[in-house]
């Protein structure tokens, strides 16, 4: 009888196929729990990266409020420097708001791969582009703030001068009769103009990327903790003083 005979090949044929059945199910596990693995870091990516688009939008639309009002008052200043009183004391118009956006989560949201944002690449671009801009516009924000130090300590030269040859007040009649610190202000609104147009680009970057976010998780049936809106008491606490200064320098 032939050493290879059908009983023979059947039973190899058999063994074999229980080892191929087990390194598939061995895969199928390893797979199946990668799988797992691979979700339960991603949600807590996605808490993460929800909480921080929440308060980077937080702090974008706070310096686009504080700094439009800032904007307003200085006008106000201007315009009573030209037309009110000359005797009326004045303020000093030369308040900034540093914004501090703080941030790490969204830039690593091409790293992360899972079930929910594996399959949006349109949030991903979205949560991705928030990032590169921020960093970009971290750059313009930090020049335009030297800028208003400078600015601003150049305006106070000029306002000691106008005090000593007076009598210690500052007046509206008396910066009226300055040149020097009408440009100051001039130059004060305008990096104000462009620090709120920064910011203002920045906050709507972070609206679409949340606004994107949160139809990725809805499509998805994922739920992930949405932040309450701050308290409104507490974002005016952060409000500048009306007599001037500058916050945050």
């Amino acid at each position: 009888m032939s050493r290879w005979d059908a009983s023979t090949v059947g039973r190899l044929v058999a063994e074999l196929a229980v080892i191929v059945l087990g390194v598939l199910l061995a895969l199928a596990a390893e797979s199946w729990w990668s799988g797992r693995t691979e979700a339960a870091q991603e949600r807590e990516y996605l808490v993460l990266v929800r909480q921080e688009l929440e308060d980077l939008r937080t702090e974008f639309r706070t310096a686009v409020e504080l700094e439009s009002e800032m904007r307003d008052s200085t006008v106000a200043q201007a315009t009573r420097i030209q037309t009110g009183d000359p005797a009326a004391p004045l303020g000093l118009p030369f308040n900034v708001y540093n914004a501090e956006p703080r941030w790490g989560a969204i830039a690593r949201v091409n790293e992360v791969r899972g079930p929910v944002l594996g399959a949006a690449s349109d949030t991903r671009a979205a949560i991705s582009s928030l990032a590169s801009n921020i960093e970009s516009s971290s750059a313009i924000l930090a020049v335009l703030l030297s800028d208003t130090i400078r600015n601003v300590r150049e305006a106070l030269r000029e306002i000691a001068r106008i005090q000593i040859e007076g009598d210690g007040m500052l007046t509206a009649g008396m910066a009226r009769e300055s040149p020097e610190l009408a440009a100051a202000i001039s130059f004060h609104l305008i990096i104000l103009n462009n620090r709120i147009q920064t910011a203002q680009g920045l906050l709507d970057d972070a609206e679409a990327a949340i606004e994107a976010l949160d139809a990725t998780l809805a499509e998805a049936g994922v739920e992930v903790p949405i932040p309450p809106d701050p308290d409104p008491a507490e974002s005016a606490g952060n409000e500048p003083d009306s007599a001037g200064g500058t916050s945050n320098p």
